[in-house]
C-alpha cells in the first residue's frame, strides 16, 4: 500500500498545496467555460444577434485514507510516559499517511481504482500543450510545474461540511479480539483512527504543466536527449517553454521532481550555460530555497523514475 515507505522522506506537496472545502459530500463541482460568447461588427440602424458562453461541467472526487492503531496495554506497563509515548507512536502515522497522500497526489487514478481520486499524472498524459516531451524511452520520469490556487488553479479539497487535513481520533480503551487464538481469545489496547478524506481539483488545464518522458539517466549522464545543444527535449530548456505556458505565472508556481532529476538538474545548471537558472533564492513565505526563474524548486519523494512513455 501507498505509505509504506521509510521514515525520511521529502513530500513538499503536501504543505504547499492550498486547500478548500468541496462544495459536494465527497467531490468538488466546477463550471468551466467552454466557449466564449462572440462579438460582432454593428452598422447603423443595424441589430447584433445576442450571444452567450458555453460551459462544461467537471467533477473532482476525493477519497479515504485510514489506519488504525492498537496498543497492548501490556505494553505500556513500565514506560515512564505513556501519553508521550502513544504520541511518538502516532506520528509515525501522520508520517505514513502524509506519503500516501502525496503518492496519491501525483498518481491517483479513478479510472482504474474507485476508491482512488486522479492525481496530476493521469490528468496530463497526452504530449501537447500542456504535457511536454523530454525525448526520453528509459528510466523515465516527470518534471510538474504547478499553479496553486483555490479558484484558478490547483488545490486539494475536503468533504462539505468537514474540516480537512489528517485526522487523529482516540478510539479509548477497548477490548480487541486476538484474530491468532481464533477470535475467541481477547485483551486490552488503546486504540486509535488516523482518518483523511481529501482529493485534487484542478480548475483549468494549464495549471498543472508537465514535462514528460524525462530519462534520469541522460540527465545525469547530460547525454542522449539531454545534451546541452538539445533545444527541443533538454529538460532546463523545457521548464522555461513551461513557465510561459502555465496559468498565471506569476502566482504561487512551483516545481516539483524526484530526487535524483533535481540533483541532474543543478549539477547540469552549475556546469553549463544554465549557470543563473538554478540557484538558492529568497522566496516570501519559505526562506531561502532552491529555485529556477524565481520559482521553488521541489524534491517529491513519491515521483518515481520508472513511469510509462507518454505519447
Amino acid at each position: 500500500a501507498a505509505g509504506n515507505g521509510t521514515a525520511a522522506q521529502s513530500y513538499p506537496e503536501i504543505a504547499d498545496a492550498v486547500v478548500k472545502e468541496g462544495n459536494m459530500r465527497m467531490a468538488e463541482k466546477t463550471l468551466q467555460t467552454t466557449g466564449l460568447p462572440s462579438f460582432s461588427k454593428r452598422k447603423e440602424n443595424a441589430g447584433v444577434a445576442p450571444t452567450k458562453p458555453t460551459y462544461g461541467t467537471q467533477i473532482d472526487t476525493m477519497m479515504a485514507l485510514e489506519a488504525n492503531s492498537e496498543v497492548d496495554e501490556l505494553s505500556l506497563e513500565g514506560v515512564e510516559d505513556p501519553e508521550a509515548y502513544l504520541t511518538q507512536r502516532g506520528n509515525t502515522y501522520f508520517e505514513s499517511g502524509s506519503q500516501a497522500g502525496a503518492f496519491y497526489t501525483w498518481y491517483g487514478d479513478e479510472g482504474t481504482a474507485d476508491d482512488e481520486f486522479t492525481g496530476f499524472t493521469p490528468r496530463n498524459d497526452a504530449i501537447g500543450d500542456y504535457c511536454l516531451d523530454a525525448g526520453g524511452s528509459s528510466n523515465l520520469c516527470s518534471l510538474h510545474i504547478i499553479n496553486w490556487d483555490r479558484e484558478m488553479g490547483a488545490c486539494f479539497i475536503y468533504p462539505r461540511g468537514t474540516t480537512g487535513g489528517l485526522r487523529r481520533v482516540p478510539g479509548g480503551r477497548q477490548r480487541i479480539a486476538d484474530a491468532v487464538g481464533g477470535g475467541q481469545a481477547h485483551y486490552w489496547a488503546i486504540v486509535e483512527t488516523f482518518m483523511w478524506r481529501f482529493g485534487l481539483s484542478v480548475k483549468r488545464p494549464d495549471a498543472h504543466i508537465r514535462i514528460a518522458n524525462i530519462d534520469v539517466e541522460e540527465v545525469l549522464g547530460v547525454s542522449g536527449a539531454q545534451t546541452i545543444n538539445s533545444y527541443s527535449t533538454n529538460v532546463l530548456y523545457l521548464i522555461e517553454t513551461a513557465l510561459s505556458r502555465v496559468y498565471n505565472p506569476d502566482g504561487r508556481v512551483m516545481i516539483y521532481g524526484s530526487r535524483s532529476l533535481i540533483e541532474g538538474l543543478a549539477r547540469q545548471a552549475s556546469a553549463r550555460v544554465h549557470t543563473n537558472v538554478f540557484k538558492r533564492e529568497q522566496i516570501d513565505g519559505m526562506g531561502k530555497v532552491m529555485a529556477c526563474n524565481g520559482k521553488p524548486v521541489r524534491t517529491s519523494d513519491q515521483l518515481t523514475t520508472s513511469e510509462s512513455a507518454v505519447t
